[in-house]
């Protein structure tokens, strides 16, 4: 006959926290379902909060929000204008080619290897001013536009839209100016050698790429908002990171 199996106080205490430590009470389960309940609501109200700012373009979106769009959105593209070659209806048939770019005071029209709404192609930009009230004191949108570079073969002078994307990078401005540094002109010196050509840079209100066979080294956007003068500067670099993924892919 077996003998029956006796527990002692000290075997029933340890069973007791053997069973606690091994898994979670109702409680604990509760309050952690609860936490988590209330991050997802979070999460989910932090990202239809900034979906609504980005469709309505940013209209109530802080200054920082702004300042963001322009330095990580538009920054990439702007550093990686291309000098890229096409010609014009005239001189096609001899074979004349010219760097596109077409830069004025509110408006410029550019090839960028860094696209921002296709990512890895090249793309035909342009960063203009749009009015958007009548009156003695107009106000304008800052807008960003895009139209990818496939199967579609550019020439000056025969493309004015319309473009693919856009993006309103500021709103309610009161004015909005760019400005170019790059070729001047040449100049012939006199030296030892004899004449000696040499390229002078300048900062200037409008640019072509036709007439000065280049495009900028800089670029400068002034806005004006609410009587806030902002001012940013951008570098083209010939070999940022963009251009060189661009050009180095790997299959």
């Amino acid at each position: 006959m077996q003998r029956p199996y006796l527990v002692t106080a000290k075997q029933k205490h340890e069973n007791r926290i053997f069973y606690n430590e091994a898994g979670f009470t109702l409680i604990e389960i509760l309050i952690s379902s609860i936490i988590l309940a209330s991050l997802i609501y979070l999460a989910t109200l932090s990202y239809s909060l900034f979906m609504r700012l980005w469709e309505q373009g940013g209209v109530k979106a802080s200054a920082m929000t702004e300042r963001y769009r322009i330095n990580v959105l538009l920054r990439s593209s702007l550093e990686s204008i291309y000098d890229y070659y096409v010609t014009d209806p005239v001189n096609e048939r001899i074979g004349l080619y010219y760097p596109f770019f077409i830069g004025a005071e509110h408006n410029m029209e550019f090839i960028t290897l860094s696209s921002v709404f296709a990512k890895g192609f090249s793309a035909i930009a342009r960063l203009g001013v749009k009015q958007i009230n009548e009156g003695a004191r107009p106000r304008y949108q800052v807008i960003y536009e895009e139209k990818p570079l496939r199967n579609f073969y550019l020439k000056y002078d025969n493309f004015s839209g319309p473009f693919s994307y856009k993006i309103i990078v500021f709103d309610n401005v009161e004015d909005f100016r760019l400005r170019y540094f790059g070729v001047w002109q040449e100049e012939h010196k006199v030296g030892g050698a004899g004449s000696v050509p040499e390229i002078v840079y300048k900062w200037q209100n409008s640019f072509y790429g036709k007439k000065n066979m280049a495009i900028p080294r800089k670029l400068e956007l002034t806005v004006v908002r609410a009587g806030n003068r902002e001012t940013f500067h951008c570098q083209i670099i010939p070999t940022n990171v963009f251009k060189q993924s661009f050009f180095r892919r790997e299959f």
